[in-house]
């Protein structure tokens, strides 16, 4: 077997069931939860990186900066366990998509160049992590935590009691 042969193949197959479709959902899932869950304490424990928070939050004129950057952070991290865990995975990811398109509209969109066409403009929007975090957690408000997760556990155990 060539190697022309192997690559067709690897191609055009679909994925076996030794590896299911599932798992690079999964493992989005889980980076993304743990992402969000690590940043999260990490504001909420870290003197430096609560006065960071406490600082975007304030320049980004958010009403109330000393309740909302503690709650966001709760949030993050609380959220972020739970999607990695795939537990409550659509409304954690509901959430979690939430503070991403508030970070983007008000702090990331301003770190894009003004003056650039559309083509450059697009390419430092995709650029912005917000923006990978928005879709990741955009498929999974409408894929769901997909198996390996707990809320597939418990879609089965729930399934077996009908």
């Amino acid at each position: 077997m060539n190697i022309f042969h192997t690559l067709r193949r690897i191609a055009l197959v679909q994925p076996s069931s030794a590896y299911p479709a599932s798992w690079p959902i999964a493992l989005m899932r889980i980076a993304t939860g743990v992402f969000f869950s690590a940043s999260g304490f990490n504001k909420l424990v870290l003197p430096g990186n609560r006065a960071a928070m406490l600082q975007t939050i304030t320049e980004a004129q958010v009403p109330c900066p000393e309740l909302m950057a503690p709650f966001v952070a709760g949030c993050e991290c609380l959220f972020g366990l739970l999607l990695a865990l795939g537990l409550g995975t659509r409304p954690a990811a509901l959430v979690l998509f939430a503070i991403s398109g508030v970070a983007l509209a008000t702090v990331g969109l301003h770190q894009i160049p003004a003056g650039l066409g559309p083509i450059g403009w697009t390419s430092w929007l995709l650029y912005l992590p917000e923006s990978l975090y928005l879709l990741i957690t955009l498929m999974l408000i409408v894929r769901g935590g997909e198996s390996p997760s707990l809320d597939a556990v418990w879609a089965r155990r729930l399934a077996r009691r009908a």
